[in-house]
């Protein structure tokens, strides 16, 4: 549990904090008693709302029930109260007069700063953190035959070349793609006859007719179509 690691961390008498949960020190209720209004001074309308959610604002207990809305110098010193806390997430609680929009800001930032000791990032050698770069694509932008030298291959260069031939002429918006470690063809039909008419005027629009007719696109509300690969 996040919460737990960074409330005991670096203790070797463990506290178990699965049973405890998150405390707002500054209460969540609107509608403050007198103690605090006069603790967060007279925007404290502004502090409650942007900061009782916050890093800063908030701990872990065992006593929530307890706490309630009490004002802060009554959970510092009652029974269970900040001052007895076993937990390192609320050292320095017990030894604060007031609770205020300074105090929050303040104890945010020190937590802050122990959370990246608990979590800190790993440190990989340079060359360590080349062997897990992504290779990047040719110059070109894409990928060509010349990149899958099997496929140059007498016996299979002919497979390759019947099977792709075949593929293109199923339809004249089947494409094409030479990917790193295959080769793709995908194909997509357009919601209306004129939309794939329009878009294959120049191959065969005749076909692209037929081919809704055949598959009944139009039917649908979006585009629709295929794709496999070529893997030697």
């Amino acid at each position: 549990m996040g919460e737990g690691q960074i409330a005991v961390h670096g203790r070797k008498e463990r506290v178990a904090v699965d049973e405890y949960t998150i405390e707002h020190i500054l209460p969540q209720n609107p509608n403050l008693s007198t103690a605090w209004k006069l603790a967060l001074g007279p925007e404290w309308e502004r502090v409650q709302k942007q900061w009782l959610h916050t890093l800063g604002n908030l701990t872990l207990t065992g006593y929530n029930a307890e706490y309630s809305d009490r004002a802060f110098t009554e959970k510092r010193d009652m029974t269970g109260g900040f001052k007895e806390s076993p937990l390192k997430l609320n050292a320095g609680l017990g030894l604060l007069d007031a609770w205020n929009e300074a105090a929050i800001q303040e104890r945010a930032g020190r937590l802050a700063d122990q959370a990246l000791a608990v979590w800190a990032a790993p440190e990989l050698d340079a060359a360590t953190l080349a062997a897990y770069q992504p290779e990047s694509a040719p110059a070109n932008g894409g990928y060509s035959i010349e990149d899958h030298p099997h496929l140059l291959s007498p016996g299979l260069r002919e497979v390759f070349e019947a099977f792709r031939k075949e593929v293109l002429a199923l339809d004249p918006c089947v494409s094409e793609e030479f990917m790193k470690l295959y080769v793709a063809y995908k194909a997509e039909w357009c919601r209306r006859p004129s939309d794939c008419a329009l878009a294959c005027r120049d191959q065969r629009p005749e076909r692209a007719v037929q081919r809704h007719h055949e598959h009944q696109p139009c039917l649908r509300p979006a585009r629709i179509g295929w794709s496999f690969a070529f893997v030697a």
